[in-house]
C-alpha cells in the first residue's frame, strides 16, 4: 500500500487526531497514524497514540509493537502512558 505524503504541520496534524478521536472514527485514526508514522518515522509521540488506538480496539499484538518501538525512540522509561501500554499489550497478548 503507498501512502500519500502528509502536507500538513505538526498543529494541523494534532488538531486532525483529535477531531478524528471526538468523533470515534478508530479506523480513520489508525489510518492517518501510519501516514504520520511514514511522514515522521523518529516522533515517538506517533507510535503512543498508534498503540493507543489498537488497544482500543482489542489489538493487543500491535499495542505491544507500537508502544515497544515508542519506547525504543523515546529512550527512557519514564512516560507512564506508554508504560501502561507496554503492560496491558503485554497483559492481553498473554491471555490470548
Amino acid at each position: 500500500m503507498v501512502m500519500e505524503s502528509l502536507s500538513i504541520d505538526k498543529n494541523e496534524i494534532q488538531q486532525t487526531l483529535d477531531r478524528l478521536r471526538c468523533e470515534r472514527k478508530w479506523d480513520e485514526r489508525k489510518n492517518f497514524l501510519l501516514r504520520c508514522i511514514a511522514e515522521y518515522p523518529d516522533e515517538y509521540y506517533f507510535f503512543t497514540l498508534l498503540s493507543e488506538a489498537c488497544y482500543s480496539q482489542k489489538l493487543p499484538e500491535e499495542t505491544l509493537a507500537y508502544a515497544e518501538k515508542a519506547m525504543m525512540l523515546k529512550g527512557k522509561e519514564d512516560d507512564v502512558w506508554v508504560n501502561f501500554l507496554l503492560w496491558h499489550g503485554a497483559f492481553a497478548e498473554r491471555q490470548i
